[in-house]
């Protein structure tokens, strides 16, 4: 993890008084803050992009290729293997993983489901299963179907993750254009 050097240690048993409770209160948001080479590795992946959904077929992974939101760790590349969230070098240990996709309406309440895996090279079938989310297609024809998955996963130095979608319907799309498609993760603990 990206060294931290910003605050002060004190020995065991240290009383935190109203004279040095903002220099604590300073300690902990430098270590959560999100900012490059302080805090914990943590990256928000970007996509505007539309892909037919072939009905009852997984697709991914999904191609994050917008400007990142943020990115503290070098942990994802809009050009190169575009789908992934990748473990940096001093990161090994446990992450929240969380992605939102966005698809067209539907006319019936048939499922969409949202899966994580581990190190599958690109593969629904591949690496390792992580989690899955179904959620059903909305029905009114101005609001876009939200999928969403949150879910902790134990990722080693080089790790990756990445997310695929499957449409139990026909003849829908995922409409990045419309709702910007979201990819993350954060560094939780070792």
């Amino acid at each position: 993890m990206a060294s931290f050097t910003s605050p002060s240690t004190r020995a065991s048993g240290y009383k935190v008084t109203a004279a040095n409770w903002n220099e604590l209160v300073n300690d902990l948001i430098f270590l959560g803050s999100g900012t490059a080479s302080a805090g914990r590795p943590s990256v928000m992946a970007t996509s505007t992009s539309t892909a037919s959904l072939t009905q009852n077929t997984w697709i991914g992974a999904i191609a994050f290729d917008g400007a990142d939101e943020w990115d503290t760790a070098s942990m994802h590349d809009p050009s190169t293997n575009n789908s992934r969230l990748t473990c940096p070098t001093d990161g090994a240990g446990l992450y929240e993983v969380a992605a939102e996709l966005y698809a067209d309406a539907h006319n019936q309440f048939e499922a969409v489901h949202i899966m994580v895996r581990k190190n599958s090279a690109g593969s629904s079938t591949g690496g390792t299963f992580v989690s899955q989310s179904t959620e059903p297609f909305s029905t009114n024809g101005v609001v876009p179907t939200g999928i969403q998955i949150q879910t902790l996963v134990r990722l080693a130095v080089g790790d990756y993750v990445e997310v695929f979608v499957l449409s139990e319907a026909s003849g829908e799309a995922l409409i990045g254009t419309t709702i910007p498609h979201r990819f993350g993760m954060i560094w939780q603990t070792a």
